[in-house]
């Protein structure tokens, strides 16, 4: 009895110095909520729709015949409160990868086999990057995922070799050829030869990043790479799903169509 009123003591307490916020609109929320019931059901609607199509991969040809990886995952497409969530993720608040990340678990366990991967590692951010948000959002993804799935993290394997950024503004040539030249594998990593990598990163685009990794992570001696992602980018002229990951996926038929 006096625990739970030290636990709801320390609750109240928390919340009136550190307001805990939902991850994708920024309301208050109560303390150990990941997001707000109205952004929950938003984000459960676009999940929902994202994982009933074919995701088929429409990559430039350079990342469809590379051998760099197989595979990417994504938990939901970048639309509406995913978004919005996406963008806090990087600065403000860490909610979104746990309400986002039980999503990508399950979708794992869907269309991968576990088992076979011996590590989780992530995309590297700058130092500056790190200064500012005080986190590396990717790194949240994996250690998160690490615990879901019950795979060993490999951390500081990947090193981010520059400050510039190659998202936003850049059109998808500058991005490819910034981030080929933005990543080196550490002086201190530990060995990964002949090891299947899971790598986390929190959106994919244009396909450079998770392309420049990978190759960094075959390049050291790994044997075989999956992506995952929370959020993947769509473009939807006429409706058409044109774009969704930085790798290509596999066509892959789950099972278990209440994980799919």
């Amino acid at each position: 009895m006096l625990n739970e009123f030290v636990k709801n003591s320390l609750a109240l307490a928390l919340d009136f110095v550190y307001p805990n916020k939902c991850g994708f609109c920024g309301r208050v929320i109560p303390f150990g909520k990941p997001a707000c019931s109205i952004c929950e059901r938003e984000v459960l609607g676009i999940t929902s729709e994202w994982s009933n199509k074919r995701m088929d991969s429409v990559l430039c040809d350079e990342y469809k015949s590379s051998q760099s990886f197989g595979t990417c995952v994504a938990a939901t497409g970048y639309t509406g409160a995913v978004k919005h969530g996406m963008i806090r993720l990087k600065r403000f608040s860490r909610n979104t990868a746990v309400e986002l990340c039980p999503i990508l678990a399950d979708r794992l366990l869907c269309l991968v086999d576990i088992n076979e991967i011996d590590y989780i590692t992530f995309v590297p951010i700058s130092k500056r990057r790190n200064r500012l948000s005080g986190y590396n959002q990717s790194e949240i993804i994996a250690g998160i995922l690490s615990e879901l799935l019950k795979i060993p993290i490999a951390s500081s394997v990947i090193i981010k070799t520059n400050d510039k950024s190659q998202h936003t503004q850049r059109s998808v040539r500058k991005r490819k050829e910034l981030a080929a030249t933005s990543y080196a594998i550490s002086n201190k990593h530990m060995d990964i030869s002949g090891k299947t990598i899971l790598l986390c990163d929190d959106i994919v685009t244009t396909g450079s990043t998770l392309f420049a990794c990978s190759k960094v992570l075959k390049d050291a001696g790994a044997k075989d790479i999956i992506c995952a992602v929370l959020a993947a980018s769509v473009k939807s002229p006429a409706g058409k799903v044109n774009a969704i990951s930085e790798a290509t996926i596999n066509q892959v038929q789950c099972n278990d169509k209440s994980l799919c």
